[in-house]
C-alpha cells in the first residue's frame, strides 16, 4: 500500500513538473517575434504536454502502470488542435481499453507530430479539415495504429530525413519496435506494433 501511493505521488510529482516545462515554454514564445522560434517553442511545448497527459491520466485512474488509452488520445488531440486557428473533424476509433504508460507516451508523441504536421501543411485551401484517427488490437496482442487526414498528401521519403518531426517518428518507432509505412494516395500512416515480450500493450475493460 505504501509503495503504491509513493509511485502514485511520483507520477503527480512528474506531471506537475512536466506542466511547469510547458508553461515556461509557453511564457518564452510571448516574449518572441520570429514566427519559426515561436512555432518550435509551440511544438516543444506540445510534446512537453503529450508527456504530462501520460502521466495526468494514470495519477486520475488510480493506476499504478495504466491509462485509459481513448480518453488519453481524446484528450490530446483536442488540446493541440485548439492551439491552431483552423478548425478541424476529428473522427476517433479505439476501443475501450487500457495500455501501460511505457507504450501510451511513445504512441502520444507520435500522435502529437502527426497532429501537428496536420495542421501546420496539410489544410491549406480546403474548405473541410478531416483527421481520422484509428486503433485496432489483434488476437496476437498486437496493434495497428493508423493515421489520416483530408490533405494532398506528400513525398515522404523526401521530407522524411529533413523534417525533425518525421525523425521523431521513426525513432519512436523504434522504441515500439513497430513498423511505419506511409501512402501518399491516402494520406494515411500505418504503425503496426508487435506483441513483445509477452505483454500484452492493451488491456480491455471489464
Amino acid at each position: 500500500m505504501r509503495g503504491k501511493c509513493c509511485l502514485n505521488e511520483l507520477h503527480h510529482r512528474v506531471r506537475n513538473n512536466l506542466q511547469t516545462i510547458s508553461g515556461l515554454l509557453k511564457l518564452q514564445s510571448f516574449i518572441l517575434t520570429d514566427e519559426n522560434a515561436v512555432e518550435a517553442l509551440k511544438t516543444s511545448e506540445h510534446r512537453v504536454t503529450a508527456m504530462a497527459g501520460a502521466h495526468d491520466k494514470l495519477y486520475a485512474g488510480g493506476s499504478l502502470s495504466t491509462l485509459d488509452l481513448k480518453d488519453y488520445i481524446i484528450s490530446l488531440t483536442e488540446f493541440i488542435t485548439r492551439s491552431y486557428p483552423n478548425k478541424v473533424d476529428i473522427k476517433i476509433e479505439c476501443p475501450a481499453c487500457t495500455m501501460h504508460i511505457d507504450y501510451a507516451i511513445p504512441l502520444g508523441l507520435i500522435l502529437n507530430e502527426l497532429i501537428t504536421n496536420s495542421m501546420k501543411y496539410a489544410f491549406k485551401d480546403l474548405e473541410a479539415s478531416v483527421i481520422r484517427i484509428q486503433l485496432t488490437a489483434g488476437s496476437d496482442g498486437s496493434i495497428t495504429f493508423k493515421y489520416r487526414d483530408n490533405g494532398p498528401g506528400f513525398d515522404f521519403d523526401q521530407y522524411s530525413g529533413a523534417s525533425l518531426g518525421l525523425k521523431l517518428i521513426r525513432l519512436l518507432c523504434g522504441q515500439l519496435y513497430a513498423e511505419l509505412s506511409y501512402s501518399r494516395k491516402e494520406a494515411l500512416y500505418t504503425i503496426s506494433i508487435p506483441e513483445t515480450a509477452g505483454k500484452s500493450r492493451l488491456n480491455n475493460f471489464s
